[in-house]
């Protein structure tokens, strides 16, 4: 993994000032094709059949949560619903007309989490480089 140098406005002690900070050097984003492309090169299993798995997993976890159960995706980690509500005096007043959002939160293993803390991190000068 890479990082990159950043600059951003924030507010320090009360006062704005531009400051740098560490950010995360993004390559291209791997879709659920590529990502069958890369299973069936690395596995006995065909492209079109990892597919159907990553998009069936995908059907099943979102049926799952809108019925309100976590899914945990391996060690990979967890989905949970979530929402958020407004706030009434009265038990008898919370409603579904309350809820302003539902949303799926996702939660890192503590296995999985750890791989990521051991890694490996290293500066990218862009201005040396191109990136992809």
């Amino acid at each position: 993994m890479e990082y990159i140098k950043k600059k951003r406005s924030m507010k320090t002690s009360g006062t704005k000032e531009d400051r740098y900070i560490a950010y995360p050097f993004r390559l291209k984003e791997i879709d659920f094709d590529m990502l069958a492309e890369a299973i069936e090169q690395s596995s006995t299993v065909s492209k079109s059949d990892a597919m159907a798995v990553l998009n069936e997993a995908m059907t099943q976890a979102m049926r799952f949560l809108q019925l309100g159960h976590t899914v945990r995706f391996g060690d990979m980690g967890l989905f949970t619903p979530t929402m958020t509500s407004k706030s009434v005096k009265n038990s008898e007043d919370v409603t579904a007309d309350i809820i302003t959002n539902v949303s799926v939160r996702f939660t890192l293993d503590p296995r999985f989490k750890r791989k990521f803390r051991n890694q490996k991190i290293t500066y990218r000068d862009l201005s040396k480089t191109k990136h992809v």
